[in-house]
């Protein structure tokens, strides 16, 4: 079975709010998030860690985006929307790219249409 996950890094601060969705069979997130909880600059950067398994590759990346759209995270800046435009992005639903897709393929399109590599909420 195709397991894969996404990593949500943020900035430091106050979590003000803060909703991580119930999910179902297959997916799952791991946090120590609460509101009122402190993102410090001496751990870690990654705050959640959402993780999804499905019968297929397509499957997963669905449950995927469906934990990250549904995820509210208030206080601090995350990257959840970085995440879900690579889940949506046509060479890595092919499947066919390599260890550098990153940094050749994703990133210069990402910033070409007035993105930037820091996601605010």
């Amino acid at each position: 079975m195709p397991k894969t996950r996404a990593v949500i890094l943020c900035s430091t601060g106050e979590i003000s709010y803060l909703y991580l969705p119930v999910g179902n069979l297959g997916m799952r997130i791991d946090t120590d998030l609460y509101p009122g909880s402190k993102v410090t600059p001496y751990y870690d950067s990654m705050i959640a860690k959402v993780i999804a398994q499905g019968k297929t590759r397509n499957e997963t990346i669905e449950k995927l985006k469906r934990l990250i759209n549904e995820m509210v995270i208030l206080g601090v800046t995350t990257n959840q929307k970085f995440h879900l435009a690579i889940l949506n992005d046509p060479v890595f639903l092919t499947g066919q790219l390599t260890t550098n897709y990153l940094e050749t393929e994703f990133l210069p399109r990402w910033k070409g249409a007035g993105q930037s590599e820091v996601i605010s909420e």
